[in-house]
């Protein structure tokens, strides 16, 4: 099951990505090129929670840390084709990339600053 779901998301987002511009497309490609994951982060302007995490989470030092070996890609639902692709319910949500593209981890809604740092640390 997870297989299929994480081909259906891939695939998702390649349909996105032709439609967006190719920022998911450009940041794998980033991605494979450092050896390095990829995290996404799809998020609202107007949502408390993706404001929270911002400010209480990815500010915090440990946070900033364990993304330093990671490519980022934050996608705004509201505005982004690709978001719109993806039908995320729930928002912020994470999805974690290996550098080949394999979706290893994904973590829905708001996320306490441990409970991402795990999630960023082991997906």
């Amino acid at each position: 099951m997870r297989a299929l779901k994480a081909g259906l998301f891939i695939g998702l987002f390649w349909l996105g990505s032709a439609l967006w511009g190719g920022a998911f497309e450009d940041s794998l490609a980033m991605a494979k090129a450092q050896n390095k994951p990829l995290v996404v982060m799809v998020s609202s302007r107007a949502c408390p929670y993706c404001i929270r995490t911002h400010k209480q989470v990815l500010s915090r030092p440990s946070i900033q840390k364990a993304l330093e070996g990671k490519i980022w890609l934050e996608v705004n639902r509201d505005e982004e084709r690709l978001a719109e692709a993806i039908e995320t319910r729930f928002v912020p949500s994470f999805f974690y990339f290996s550098p080949t593209g394999e979706l290893l981890g994904e973590r829905l809604g708001y996320q306490l600053p441990e409970a991402f740092l795990e999630f960023l640390l082991d997906p």
